[in-house]
This record gives C-alpha cells, structure tokens and sequence, in this order.
C-alpha cells in the first residue's frame, strides 16, 4: 500500500473472480478498502469477450462505444462517487483472471473515455510494483505509429491522422525527461 500512501490522489482497484459474482474493492488513500460486488461472472466475462472483439474488429467497422459503457457501469460507475470525494486523478487497477487484458483506459461512460477523465495503470500485483522513486536518468522507448492506411497481415487499417503530432508529444516528453527539465524542449527525431 506504499504506492497509495505516495500520492493522495491515487486509488487502487483490485477484483476478484468467483464462479457467480465478481469482487472488486477499492482502496482509497486516508481510507479503508471498500467492497463491491458484480454479480454474474459469467456475463461479465461475455461482456470482456465481446468488447475485445469489438476493439479487434476497429479496423474494419466504426467504434461503437455501447460495450465500452455496460462494462463502465459494471466496473466504474458504482465506485464514481467515492472516487470524485476522494479527489481522485490516478486508478491503478490489479485485476483477477479475465479482467487482467481488458484496457481499462477504453471504458466509456456514455461521454468520455476512462484515460480521458483519469491517468490509468495496470498492474499484475501491487507486490511487483516498486514503490520508491528511482530516477529514470535516461529513459529510452520504441515509439511507433502508422499515420497512413495500410495493410498488416490480412487485415486494412484506416490512416490515424493524429499520430504523427502524438510521436512528436511523446519524443518531446522523453527528451525533457532525459535532461532532467519539466518544462517543453526540442524533440529529437520527430520528424
């Protein structure tokens, strides 16, 4: 629980599956965990299995948000209000079985995306998390993004217009973190 005691505005969601319902409980800095249940595991894990296919099926057929917004309102929705008195800007999320490869970050609450109102992280377990602060002195990543349609395997994905200016965010954000600044400097290869 160091992770949560680092930063108040952080709040940690884990979930435990049963074969009938799903726990989740949600810890809150300055709080003890609280407990929620879903019932229906079955139906949940239906609901994970057909918002993966539909996130699959993006480069082919339009986004729909529908399945993005039952599971918010399984998952999210009933933890919304303690989340907001909490003052809440960070949910790490630690979950059980078929929730562990579900992009939280992609729920939906009928207006917004989850990153949208909230910086999201997932991690196996709390356990192999460290929790001290060790400066990154040079951080490195393999920033890749395709701004025109093409095809990769069998399948055509449409052009992602934005791609280019999110490459150049990201090489601008390492750069100044490499240098140790916290303001904007010049993006090496962003071209």
């Amino acid at each position: 629980m160091n992770l949560l005691i680092q930063g108040t505005s952080t709040a940690l969601i884990s979930s435990v599956i049963f074969p009938d319902r799903t726990a989740l409980i949600l810890t809150l800095p300055q709080a003890p965990p609280q407990l929620l249940w879903v019932p229906d595991s079955q139906q949940l894990q239906r609901q994970v299995i057909d918002f993966h296919l539909g996130l699959e099926n993006l480069a082919t057929e339009p986004y729909d948000t529908r399945l993005a917004e039952q599971l918010y309102d399984a998952l999210i929705r009933p933890l919304e209000l303690a989340l907001n008195q909490a003052g809440v800007n960070t949910l790490v999320f630690i979950h059980d079985g078929f929730l562990r490869s579900v992009p939280m970050a992609a729920f939906h609450d009928g207006t917004r995306f989850l990153i949208q109102k909230y910086a999201v992280a997932t991690t196996p377990a709390l356990t192999l998390t460290a929790s001290g602060t060790n400066p990154i002195k040079a951080p490195q990543a393999l920033v890749l993004g395709s701004s025109e349609a093409g095809p990769v395997g069998n399948r055509r994905f449409v052009s992602l217009p934005g791609v280019r200016g999110e490459v150049a965010s990201i090489l601008l954000h390492l750069s100044t973190a490499a240098r140790g600044e916290c303001g904007p400097g010049p993006a090496k290869g962003s071209n």
